[in-house]
């Protein structure tokens, strides 16, 4: 076999590996993936139906989440209020309900909950949709952040004393 072919047929074959002992808190970016259950693309154009963010309110799961998460992420990063509240119900959910799939010999949280908390750092109604939740939801999504204060991308981090106005 030629040396060039053996040299790519070692880099798939040892990829995995590699993958395997990858590990921190942003391990998420932008890539390519196909569109919702709640999104239609026709004519070069997409068109997201934003009744599922009432479904993520009612039915905050990680599976849930899974069906239209780049609609969700998309409506984020517009600062769309009803999107917001449902990323902070799914992110307080996935806090206090974590799931895990056994890969590499190990355990990983599942669902990307760390996507989830950046992106609602970048909005403007992150603080007052913080307020409107059950304090133990509130105390749970603050103490993540405060802990991962790299997922944190806004003015006033509200894990400092008196950033929140419902403290």
């Amino acid at each position: 076999m030629p040396k060039p072919y053996r040299l790519v047929l070692a880099f798939f074959l040892a990829g995995p590996s590699y993958a395997c002992g990858k590990a921190g808190t942003l391990d998420f970016g932008g890539f390519y993936v196909p569109i919702g259950q709640s999104a239609r693309a026709a004519n070069g154009s997409i068109t997201i139906s934003t009744d599922f963010l009432d479904q993520l309110r009612r039915n905050p799961t990680g599976e849930e989440l899974e069906k239209n998460r780049n609609e969700l992420l998309y409506l984020l990063s517009i600062n769309d209020e009803k999107a917001v509240s449902a990323g902070l119900a799914v992110l307080a959910y996935l806090i206090r309900n974590p799931s895990f799939s056994r890969d590499c010999d190990a355990d990983h949280e599942r669902f990307g909950k760390e996507e989830i908390a950046f992106a609602l750092s970048r909005t403007d109604a992150l603080p007052d949709e913080l307020c409107r939740l059950d304090p133990d939801d509130r105390k749970a999504v603050v103490s993540l952040y405060a802990k991962h204060n790299e997922l944190y991308s806004n003015f006033d981090p509200p894990w400092m004393p008196g950033n929140l106005a419902c403290n």
